[in-house]
C-alpha cells in the first residue's frame, strides 16, 4: 500500500532534511500511533519534542509548519515503508476462502473510501488520530470473492493479547488471538516485541491474514516485557533481577505471583508499600522517615538477593541506611579518604559488628563474620585475594569510581563474589550516561544488556533527545534504584543559596588572556582537525582557565595578586568579621598555596587539607571545633568526598569544573544532615572568559542525565562544546 511513497518523498526532500529524517528513523524516533478511514498517523521523537505526522493516503501533512517534505515527513515516509515491506513479505492469501476460516460480509459496492485534501501547512496542531481501528478498505490486503456469491469476504479481523503460563522457569508470556470460528492463533511474545520495536503494527495470523499488535498494552509493559524475555534467555538459573519484571508482569496479567516474588510488587511504584524490616538490634540511631523507607527497600532487595543502588543527594546519609542492612560477611570499598569514617561510623551506629582494616602492609584477611573495610586501590591491587573470598554482602562506597567498566579497577569491583550488592552513590552519572550502565552491570549483571548494546539502544538514542527512551530506561532501573533529593526528603535542612561572584581582569590580566587565548584557539582547532581527542583538547584549555584565576599560574608569568584572590579575600575576611566559617576549593594546590600565602599576610586563620595531608581526622576535627579557624583550603580532588564539615556555612569555588558533580560534592561537604545554618555556595568566575562559558555550558546539559536519573548529572564534553568554548 506504500509503493512509490518513499521514492517521491527523496525526489522532492532538500539534502539537509532527508539526512536528518534518515537519521531519525534509524534512532527508532519514530511511533505509529494508528490508522483511519483519514489515514496513517506517527510520531516524531526528536530532541524531547514530539511531532505528530499524517500520511493521507496520497500526500503529507506534519504539525511542525516547515515547508514538505520536512525531517519529519522523511522518517515517517522511511519507517511506512519499512512496515510496508513487511507487509509485502507475508505470503499471498488462496483466492477463495477455505471453509474453515471466518468471514464477515459486507456489500459487494462499498462506499469508495474517503480522500483527504492535505493543506500545504497545518495552521493547527494535528489533533490526537483515533484509538487503532479496522484499517478495511485501504490497510486490507485484496479481499476475496466467493464466486458463488454475489458479495465480497473481507478476513476477520483478528487482535491478539497477551496471556501467561507456568513452566520451570517462571511466568511464560505469549500473545493470542481467537476467530469467531474458534479457530486460535498464538504468537512468541519474541515476534511480538520485536514486530513493536520494530514499528510494525501486526504480524502474520491466519490464511495469511493480519493479526494486530495490542499497541496500548505493549506501550506500558512492552519494555518490561523485552527485559524479562531477555533474563529467560539467558542460561543457568533465572537471574534474580528479573524478578520485579515478573511481578510487574504478573500484576499486568492478572497472574497469581510465584511465592518467589512476594513483596516485590511495591517495587513497581513510589516504594510506599514496602514492608517495614526488622532493624538490628545493636543499632545505635533514630532513623529519619526516609532513611527508614531506604532500610525497608535495601533489606527486601537484600533478602530477594537484588543489587541495589542507593544514590541519595550527598549528605542524606547513605552509610547510616546500608550499615542497618548489614549481615553476615560483608566487605566495603571504599575511597582511602573515607576509610576512617566507615570505622567511626561502625563503632557509633553498629557497636557490635566485628570491624577489620584490610589497609597498609602487612595485610591479611579475617574469617567470618562481621565488615572488611578496604580501599579501591587495594581492590585493584589484591584482586584475586578478594575474588577468591565468599562474601555475604559487597558494598562499593562512593561507587562513581567504577564509571568506566573499561578500568582495572572495575573490573576487579565486577568480580567480586557476593550474595548481595550495593552501589552507594549521590553522582551516578557524572560524564556519560555509560557510567549507569557500569553501576548496574556491578549491582545486576545482565540488567541492562552488554555494553556496546546498551550504547547503541539508550545512550546515543537518549542524547539525541528521544524522550520516550529515556522513560523505558527510567522504567528498567526503577526497582534497584532509589534516589532521594535534599529538598524532598529533607525540609528541615537549612537553605542552600548557589551565588556567582564576577570580577573583572585588570589590563595586566587581559593581556596576558587574551594572547594564551588566540594561541589556544588556533591550536585546538588544529588537533580537533586532524583527529586529536577532546582530552588532548581540555589540556590545552588548562592554561587558559589558569589565566583567568591567577597570572602566576601560566608558565612564564609573574604576579603577587590577581583580580580573583582580591575578590576573595574581600569575601573572607567580611565573613570572618560576622563569624562565619568558610570551605575555599581550587582543583590546583598551586592555587591554593597562592591564596595561603595571601591569607598569612592578611593574618586569617586557616587550615590545608589536600593529598598530601598524612591525618586528614586531626584536620577535620581541628576545624570543626568550636575554636577552629575562619578558613580551610580544601582541594578537590581530596576533599570532594567523605567529608563532614558542617562547622562552615560559606563555600568558595575558585574555579569552576567541566563537571558540576564535582562542585555540588564539595559544596555538599557542609550542606547536609548537621548543618544548622544557611549555606551559601560562591562561583568566582572572571568576566569575558571561558569561565562564563563553562557555567552556560552547564545549564545546557544538565538536563540529559536528568531525564533518565533525577538529579544526575551532565554528559561529556563533545568537540563541538570545546570549539563553543573558545568563541
Amino acid at each position: 500500500m506504500f509503493e512509490g511513497m518513499l521514492d517521491k518523498v527523496r525526489a522532492a526532500a532538500p539534502a539537509e532534511p532527508w539526512d536528518r529524517g534518515v537519521q531519525l528513523a534509524s534512532d527508532g524516533a519514530v511511533r505509529l500511533l494508528g490508522c483511519d478511514p483519514e489515514g496513517w498517523a506517527l510520531q516524531v521523537d526528536e530532541q524531547g519534542r514530539s511531532t505528530r505526522v499524517l500520511w493521507a493516503w496520497a500526500a503529507w501533512r506534519c504539525e511542525c509548519g516547515a515547508a514538505p517534505p520536512c525531517a519529519h515527513v522523511v522518517a515517517a515516509a522511511c519507517t511506512l515503508d519499512a512496515t510496508g515491506q513487511q507487509l509485502r513479505d507475508t505470503p499471498p492469501r488462496p483466492r477463495v476462502a477455505p471453509r474453515s476460516a471466518a468471514y464477515r460480509e459486507r456489500p459487494a459496492n462499498p462506499t469508495p473510501p474517503v480522500t483527504v485534501t492535505p493543506s500545504p501547512a497545518p495552521s493547527r496542531p494535528l489533533a490526537t488520530p483515533a484509538p487503532l481501528a479496522t484499517p478495511a478498505p485501504l490497510a486490507t490486503p485484496a479481499p476475496l470473492v466467493d464466486e458463488g456469491e454475489d458479495r465480497v469476504l473481507l478476513p476477520e479481523r483478528l487482535d491478539l493479547a497477551p496471556v501467561w503460563t507456568d513452566d520451570d522457569r517462571g511466568l511464560a508470556v505469549d500473545f493470542t488471538a481467537a476467530s469467531d470460528s474458534g479457530e486460535q492463533l498464538s504468537v512468541s511474545a519474541d515476534a511480538v516485541v520485536k514486530a513493536w520495536r520494530s514499528g510494525t503494527m501486526a504480524v502474520e495470523g491466519l490464511h495469511g491474514g493480519l493479526a494486530w499488535l495490542p499497541q496500548a498494552w505493549l506501550d506500558k509493559h512492552g519494555a518490561v516485557l523485552e527485559q524479562y524475555l531477555a533474563a529467560r534467555e539467558l542460561p543457568g538459573e533465572l537471574p534474580r533481577w528479573a524478578r520485579p519484571a515478573a511481578a510487574a508482569l504478573s500484576r499486568a496479567l492478572d497472574a497469581p505471583p510465584r511465592p518467589e516474588l512476594a513483596g516485590l510488587t511495591a517495587l513497581l511504584g513510589g516504594f510506599t508499600e514496602i514492608p517495614p524490616a526488622a532493624l538490628p538490634a545493636d543499632l545505635n540511631a533514630t532513623l529519619r522517615d526516609y532513611q527508614r523507607q531506604g532500610v525497608d527497600w535495601l533489606c527486601l532487595l537484600r533478602d530477594a538477593g537484588i543489587g541495589a543502588l542507593l544514590a541519595d543527594d550527598m549528605g542524606l546519609g547513605k552509610t547510616l541506611q546500608t550499615l542497618c542492612a548489614l549481615r553476615g560477611r560483608t566487605l566495603v570499598v571504599a575511597p582511602t579518604s573515607t576509610l576512617h569514617n566507615w570505622a567511626a561510623e561502625l563503632a557509633r551506629f553498629r557497636p557490635a559488628l566485628r570491624v577489620h582494616l584490610y589497609h597498609g602492609s602487612p595485610r591479611a584477611l579475617v574469617p567470618g563474620d562481621g565488615v572488611t573495610l578496604t580501599s579501591y586501590a587495594l581492590l585493584r591491587l589484591d584482586h584475586e585475594q578478594l575474588a577468591a573470598e565468599g562474601w555475604d554482602i559487597v558494598v562499593l562506597d562512593e561507587a562513581q569510581t567504577i564509571k568506566d567498566p573499561t578500568t582495572a579497577t572495575a573490573t576487579a569491583a565486577f568480580a567480586l563474589k557476593a550474595g548481595w550488592r550495593v552501589a552507594l552513590s549521590g553522582t551516578p552519572v557524572e560524564n556519560r550516561l555509560l557510567e549507569l550502565w557500569s553501576l548496574a552491570h556491578f549491582c545486576n549483571p545482565g540488567l541492562l544488556g552488554g555494553r556496546k548494546d546498551f550504547v547503541t539502544r539508550y545512550a546515543r538514542r537518549i542524547e539525541l533527545g528521544h524522550a520516550f527512551v529515556a522513560s523505558e530506561l527510567q522504567a528498567k532501573i526503577r526497582p534497584f534504584l532509589l534516589r532521594r533529593r535534599k529538598a524532598e526528603v529533607a525540609p528541615e535542612l537549612p537553605p542552600r543559596t548557589d551565588i556567582v561572584l564576577h570580577c573583572t581582569l585588570d589590563p595586566d590580566e587581559r593581556a596576558v588572556y587574551d594572547g594564551l587565548r588566540l594561541a589556544t584557539q588556533a591550536e585546538v582547532v588544529s588537533r580537533l582537525a586532524a583527529g586529536g581527542t577532546v582530552v588532548e583538547a581540555l589540556e590545552l584549555l588548562l592554561r587558559l582557565r589558569q589565566a583567568a584565576c591567577h597570572p602566576a599560574l601560566v608558565p612564564g608569568q609573574t604576579a603577587t595578586r590577581s583580580s580573583k584572590l582580591d575578590l576573595l579575600l574581600e569575601q573572607l575576611d567580611e565573613i570572618a568579621s560576622a563569624g562565619h566559617r568558610a570551605l575555599v576549593f581550587s582543583q590546583w594546590t598551586s592555587l591554593l598555596d597562592l591564596v595561603e600565602a595571601a591569607l598569612v599576610t592578611a593574618e586569617l586563620g586557616y587550615l590545608r587539607l589536600d593529598g598530601s595531608t598524612d591525618d586528614r581526622a586531626a584536620v577535620v576535627n581541628a576545624f570543626q571545633a568550636a575554636d577552629g579557624p575562619p578558613v580551610m583550603l580544601v582541594s578537590l580532588r581530596a576533599g570532594g568526598t567523605g567529608l563532614n564539615l558542617t562547622a562552615a556555612d560559606h563555600v568558595y569555588l575558585l574555579d569552576p569544573w567541566w563537571n558540576p558533580a564535582v562542585e555540588d560534592q564539595a559544596a555538599d561537604r557542609t550542606h547536609r544532615i548537621g548543618q544548622l545554618r544557611p549555606v551559601f555556595v560562591h562561583r568566582l568566575i572572571a568576566e569575558d572568559t571561558v569561565e562564563e562559558k563553562i557555567l552556560e555550558l552547564h545549564a545546557r546539559k544538565r538536563a540529559l542525565a536528568d531525564s533518565v536519573i533525577e538529579g544526575a548529572q551532565s554528559p561529556a564534553l563533545t568537540r563541538d562544546d570545546l570549539l563553543e568554548l573558545l568563541r
